[in-house]
């Protein structure tokens, strides 16, 4: 059974490791399939390179993985228009938070096949097995499928609940030293550059944010030291992204990850996904002590009654105490701020605004952005009962053409009026990041030049 992963078109140079379609090839592989990925997103090849790739290739499925996004839709709906002019092609299942909850969209609109409801690993196989047997593939658990222009949609199963139990990423079939050279500031250009995940799920509810799966499940402290330490060893790590939705999801959790890491002899740096109501400098400085050099923080907004609106479960004091305690400690900060939510206002806009100026330490090029109801979300929920988007195809064709625009503005900021904020607040925050570089470009050609360092290695 030949099975093709296909990882679609970023149009950028900076690759992110896809760990959900790395983690099914490996699960696949187990179960005796010849599995493929055709790399789009690294290699930069076109539509009509991969029609004559699969025109000359024969496999059983074609598989591809996305999320949402006004991009990412655009990519697979050319790469779907396309694959569907192969004559007798594969099937072609679809998977990931983009498709997953709209998937009578995808299948009629775009005519995919099949629809992953959830996570894949239990039901994949079974359905790769079907396919190779011949039989029925319209009644499979933990799938939607089209047959002809009726779609079925049969019984989402639940998750593995034994994370330990799912073999690691198929890391060779995939070319490694181009996500090893994508960096996340603040690493630095020498640093080999890995992606972990400790994981899957988050306990929290806010009202943008879609999730296929309820809860958090995770992964042992030991299995997940064992696959960092392969990494290590195999491909000379020394910089990791924990890429969990949320690592910081407990105290107790950060501190058995710390010992991990200390108790393995790791000398390692890393970056994470934080949250501010679990915060102590305390820990904050066991992290630190461990390699920890970016904490990235969803805060959302700085009005108490817009944090309640998007049942976001912080308050302004946690915020303001664990953005300064992070500061404090020598870990840079990731300081997100959502405009445009319900109960936003011109007032919660410069609330945000000021937040962001106040703990920004310019790491990253951070502005503030407008709040997206992606499919799936309660947010998308409440835009649908009340009219303001009128189904999927409205979000996708119609509403999200760019994440900077209103898909739907719920404030009561008048659209025109909301962007002229937001330019005028994102201006001075891209002119103040660039002119900190600048700066400190300016002071090292002081010291190269009127101080005779030879350290500085010149503009770049």
């Amino acid at each position: 059974m030949r099975v093709s992963f296909i990882i679609h078109e970023y149009h950028q140079s900076v690759n992110f490791f896809p760990m959900g379609t790395a983690y099914l090839a490996s699960v696949l592989r187990s179960q005796g399939c010849d599995v493929d990925i055709y790399n789009m997103a690294v290699y930069h090849w076109t539509n009509e390179q991969m029609v004559d790739y699969y025109r000359r290739n024969k496999f059983d499925a074609i598989c591809i993985s996305f999320i949402s996004g006004y991009y990412n839709y655009k990519i697979i709906k050319s790469v779907l228009k396309t694959l569907n002019m192969i004559e007798n092609r594969p099937p072609i299942i679809l998977g990931g938070h983009g498709p997953a909850p709209v998937a009578e969209f995808f299948l009629i609109k775009h005519k995919a096949d099949f629809i992953s409801l959830g996570e894949a690993e239990r039901t994949l196989p079974r359905l790769i097995e079907a396919i190779e047997k011949g039989e029925n593939t319209t009644r499979i658990d933990g799938f939607a499928c089209r047959v002809g222009g009726e779609v079925i949609k049969n019984k989402k199963l639940d998750p593995v609940e034994e994370l330990d139990t799912i073999p690691f990423p198929a890391w060779d079939l995939f070319p490694m030293e181009a996500y090893i050279a994508s960096h996340l500031q603040p690493s630095k250009p020498m640093d080999r550059f890995g992606v972990v995940t400790t994981s899957r799920g988050c306990p929290y509810l806010c009202n943008f944010c879609y999730r296929m799966e309820d809860g958090i499940r995770f992964r042992s402290v030991e299995n997940v030291m064992e696959e960092m330490g392969m990494m290590i060893d195999k491909y000379n790590i020394n910089y990791f992204q924990f890429q969990d939705e949320l690592l910081m999801v407990s105290r107790s959790r950060i501190s058995d990850i710390c010992d991990g890491i200390e108790k393995n002899g790791f000398k390692i740096e890393f970056y994470l996904n934080g949250r501010l109501n679990i915060v102590t400098r305390e820990m904050l400085k066991r992290l630190k002590k461990v390699g920890c050099r970016f904490i990235n923080y969803g805060i959302e907004s700085a009005d108490e009654a817009v944090l309640k609106n998007m049942d976001k479960r912080l308050t302004l004091k946690q915020i303001n105490e664990g953005l300064q305690h992070t500061i404090d400690v020598g870990i840079e900060p990731g300081v997100n701020l959502l405009f445009g939510n319900i109960g936003d206002t011109r007032e919660t806009f410069k609330k945000n605004h000021e937040l962001l100026l106040k703990y920004d330490t310019f790491c990253q090029n951070r502005t503030i952005k407008p709040v997206t109801p992606f499919p799936g979300t309660p947010l998308y929920n409440y835009a649908i009962k009340e009219g303001l988007i009128k189904d999927a195809e409205d979000f996708y064709e119609r509403l999200h053409q760019n994440s900077d625009r209103f898909t739907v503005n719920f404030s009561n900021v008048p659209d025109k009026e909301a962007y002229e904020m937001m330019f005028a607040a994102n201006k001075d925050l891209v002119r103040e990041y660039h002119r900190r570089k600048a700066e400190a470009q300016v002071e090292g050609l002081h010291r190269v030049y009127l101080e005779n360092d030879v350290n500085f290695r010149g503009v770049r």
